[in-house]
């Protein structure tokens, strides 16, 4: 490596770093008598975020990355979105409805 290419390296590598992560930290509890996720981090049990689903949110898993949380909702045949950096949901559809957008 010559000396004129190291500063795109240390660009390269000060945008990497900058690129948002997810909270490897947190739990997704769903709710099916109160109809949400329960987002805690396991690491200090006070930070909890509760955010609305469908009606029954049954099974979550995650994208491979981490990034994305899925929740299926046993009522309304559909699967609620996370992203698990900003801890939000995901609008999927453009339409929301008392905070909540879904996937179908």
């Amino acid at each position: 490596m010559n000396d004129e290419s190291q500063p795109w390296a240390i660009v390269f590598a000060a945008m990497l770093l900058s690129l948002p992560t997810a909270r490897a930290q947190d739990a997704y509890v769903p709710n099916q008598g109160t109809n949400d996720i329960k987002i805690f981090d396991v690491l200090d049990p006070s930070d909890t975020v509760t955010l609305g689903t469908g009606n029954q949110p049954d099974e979550g898993v995650a994208t491979l990355d981490a990034r994305y949380v899925f929740v299926s909702n046993r009522v309304d045949h559909n699967i609620s979105v996370y992203d698990a950096v900003t801890r939000t949901e995901v609008d999927t559809d453009g339409i929301v409805t008392q905070g909540r957008s879904r996937m179908r």
